[in-house]
């Protein structure tokens, strides 16, 4: 049995979302997320089916016979429901008739991603699917081996948020911190990445940044005896000039941290 907002999913036809939210909490493959995701859609088209009353049997010639807009137009004619609520459950009956695929899905909307499929390669598949997904390699590749195998292709998801506002704060902080381990689990929770990917991002952030210190105690050291020269020297637009060079920060703000140094020169030389 799926979580409640996992079969919620199911139910709205969001496949793709249900099976990340499923893998997201329980763990295992994507295929193990799939296959659960897939058993229960299947189980819910079944219900919706059966839930046909005993005129059912004229809907079903009608879809037996492929005549699909008949048929729900003589299912609102029998129950007055209204044209979507009518859709919706000739496309459960007709679900339920067909026997069950092994893998289902839906056709996809992203046209990368179909194109591939359509022409069995499987890098280029693998690598849209991370486009689109945000998964790892593992996993990608597992999907795109399930949908080969199947015939079946995702819908487009709904690419989701830049994760990296959120990100890059915490994860600063983190490495900061030299708390690695609990820096690593955030960007996977952010990413949803593999273990190893998000290590290697980790580690290569870190030596960003203790490139970046290492910068800025040098432009530190460089910035203050000249600095502090052309103040003397009464040659503020020099001294703003040289600030700006040497820390890549705007006009406004060099030439506010001038004036704050000129004043603490001025006060140092009372």
């Amino acid at each position: 049995m799926l979580d409640p907002d996992i079969q919620a999913l199911v139910e709205m036809g969001d496949t793709i979302a249900a099976i990340g939210l499923q893998q997201q909490r329980h763990g295992g493959s994507v295929l193990a997320a799939r296959k659960a995701v897939e058993d229960a859609r299947w189980a819910l088209t079944q219900k919706r089916g059966a839930a046909l009353d005993a005129t059912g049997s004229e809907i079903d010639e009608l879809l037996r016979r492929g005549e699909k807009l008949e048929a729900i137009k003589r299912y609102r004619e029998l129950h007055g429901v209204g044209l979507k609520e009518a859709k919706d459950a000739i496309d459960a009956r007709a679900a339920a008739l067909a026997p069950a695929p092994a893998s289902a899905g839906t056709v996809v909307v992203d046209a990368e991603l179909a194109a591939a499929l359509r022409s069995d390669q499987k890098i280029a598949a693998i690598k849209r699917y991370r486009e689109l997904y945000g998964v790892g390699l593992k996993d990608a590749k597992e999907a795109v081996e399930a949908i080969m195998a199947g015939g079946a292709v995702p819908p487009a998801p709904v690419r989701a948020p830049d994760p990296t506002t959120s990100l890059q704060p915490e994860l600063d902080r983190l490495i900061a911190a030299d708390q690695k381990i609990m820096a690593i689990k955030h960007y996977r929770t952010i990413t949803g990445v593999g273990l190893k990917e998000a290590k290697d991002f980790v580690e290569a952030r870190s030596r960003d940044l203790t490139a970046l210190a290492e910068a800025q105690d040098r432009a530190a050291a460089g910035l203050q005896p000249e600095l502090d020269r052309l103040i003397a020297a009464n040659q503020k637009i020099m001294a703003i000039k040289h600030y700006r060079m040497v820390t890549n920060v705007g006009l406004k703000e060099a030439k506010d941290a001038v004036e704050a140094r000129m004043a603490e020169l001025a006060e140092s030389a009372r």
